[in-house]
């Protein structure tokens, strides 16, 4: 099973402090107008740290290779992390997962008949465009994106190597999570991001 915490509320400034420190520092000096999910996807992943009794700020292993998955230093738990303008998700798993979050917007026929996609509408593209992203990031840049084939399924796509694909419309939003199935969707508020961290300093 996987859980996706997600939130769409601004991240909590006073936990930063939280944040593994390579996040941190990049948030430090990043112009990006995301700043914000950003650091939420972080704190997300501290948060499902915690419920698992792991305290922050996290040691997180990255390898050399860009495409590779980073993991917790302690093999804890399988995890991806996403954000886009105005949302922020964390998936956790006992087993490899990949997630990616889009807002919908316009959509570039070019790029969908690129990567092989659906397209009819922008969500519909939106929808391609994370599926894909997903399957990326759960198997760790194994295959190129132009590599990554899609197949329509019931709630999703099915991916390579029979992976499912779980896409849903939240709000504006489009997440899309590749891996072990089912998938428990969690909105986190920044309220209750600060209560767990009051109760577990």
């Amino acid at each position: 099973m996987v859980t996706v915490y997600y939130m769409t509320d601004e991240a909590p400034k006073e936990l930063y402090f939280l944040l593994e420190e390579e996040r941190l520092a990049g948030l430090n000096k990043n112009p990006r107008s995301d700043k914000d999910s950003i650091a939420g996807a972080g704190l997300l992943l501290a948060y499902a740290a915690a419920i698992r009794g792991i305290k922050s700020p996290l040691k997180i292993i990255r390898n050399q290779s860009p495409a590779a998955k980073p993991r917790l230093k302690n093999n804890a738990f399988e995890f991806s992390l996403s954000h886009t303008l105005g949302l922020s998700l964390c998936a956790v798993s006992d087993k490899p997962v990949g997630a990616d979050a889009e807002l919908i917007r316009p959509v570039q026929p070019e790029l969908c008949k690129h990567f092989n996609i659906p397209c009819k509408t922008d969500e519909a593209g939106i929808a391609g465009w994370t599926a894909l992203e997903s399957v990326y990031k759960l198997f760790g840049g194994k295959y190129k994106m132009t590599e990554i084939t899609l197949k329509e399924s019931a709630g999703g796509f099915i991916g390579n190597e029979g992976c499912a694909v779980s896409v849903v419309r939240i709000d504006s939003h489009i997440l899309a999570v590749a891996g072990a199935e089912p998938v428990n969707f969690i909105k986190i508020s920044a309220q209750g991001l600060k209560g767990m961290f009051d109760r577990n300093p």
